[in-house]
């Protein structure tokens, strides 16, 4: 059962009024947060939000907003290892999982959570980058989304193939030496928005969004979270070669991919929607990594383009 703390932030900037934090257990015993919302209105359903890796609740209170006013609950989580949830490592600047399939039991969890609370159905799901992979198995294997919106999904890491093939060629040298829980290589404990400025930055193309982002790291210093692991690097690419394997969905989707996308791989987007059913891909000129944080003209045509197909599959 969860457990109300109000472990919400209400005071940060972005964050919508009329939320309330909760801390709940997964199967392994790990305490994760989430975050509910509703509108003021009688709710249409309730979208999931699956953030991307390094995120926080926080981060996606524009994106909530955006479910309220359209008529629908909205509900978040931190997931495990990132955000206030617990940290995997006694590092909290490494981001880690031991194995990808793990944050299924997030998705139990959250799911568990919102049954509890009776949340209005229909249910879908907006997911951003890792939460791409997350919510591409949980549609897979579950049955409770009816219709879900891909922001960059991470179907595939951002590598060259030389670098894939370095990385393949790699992981028994990193398991030999009991280097899985240390950083991936070519990566660093710090923050990405601290690390590099604004300009010529890989996630969005505004300036606003970017301040927005470090504000939130400035105010929460417990939100920090750098590199990967190089277990997790293996992992995320394990799922990515399992997923493109499996009898894919037939929940309708429509997918965000930036032309200046730099983070996840645009091929492994393009070949994962092919193969999609009922899938529609929109792929934006001049856009870069996180639609909800891009210049107003980007996120306004993403969320339009989500609510759109959401309101179209209520029952």
């Amino acid at each position: 059962m969860a457990k109300e703390n109000d472990g919400l932030l209400h005071d940060l900037i972005g964050v919508p009024q009329g939320g309330m934090g909760y801390w709940v257990h997964c199967a392994d015993g790990l305490r994760l947060r989430v975050a509910l919302w509703q509108p003021q209105e009688e709710a249409k359903g309730t979208v999931f939000i699956f953030q991307g890796r390094t995120e926080w609740i926080e981060k996606y209170g524009p994106a909530v907003s955006e479910c309220l006013k359209r008529g629908y609950h909205a509900i978040a989580i931190d997931w495990r290892g990132q955000g206030l949830s617990d940290r995997m490592l006694d590092d909290p600047m490494i981001g880690h999982v031991e194995n990808f399939t793990d944050y299924q039991h997030d998705v139990r969890a959250l799911i568990e959570f919102a049954k509890e609370k009776q949340l209005p159905k229909p249910w879908f799901m907006l997911a951003h980058s890792m939460g791409g992979a997350i919510g591409l198995r949980a549609l897979i294997e579950t049955e409770v989304f009816s219709a879900a919106s891909f922001s960059a999904p991470m179907w595939g890491i951002g590598l060259s193939f030389v670098q894939r093939l370095v990385a393949t060629a790699l992981s028994p040298l990193i398991k030999a030496t009991g280097r899985l829980n240390k950083l991936a290589p070519a990566t660093t404990r710090q923050v990405y928005n601290e690390l590099f400025p604004f300009e010529g930055n890989k996630l969005t193309a505004d300036r606003e969004m970017y301040e927005f982002m470090l504000e939130h790291l400035r105010a929460v210093p417990e939100f920090r979270i750098g590199g990967p692991s190089a277990n997790w690097a293996l992992e995320a690419i394990a799922e990515n070669k399992w997923a493109l394997q499996q009898v894919l969905p037939q929940v309708p989707i429509v997918c965000y991919l930036g032309d200046d996308e730099q983070i996840v791989s645009k091929t492994a987007i393009r070949a994962m929607m092919a193969k999609l059913p009922h899938a529609q891909l929109y792929e934006i000129k001049g856009a870069r990594h996180e639609f909800p944080m891009e210049v107003p003209s980007v996120r306004n045509d993403f969320y339009e383009k989500s609510f759109a197909l959401y309101d179209a599959h209520i029952s």
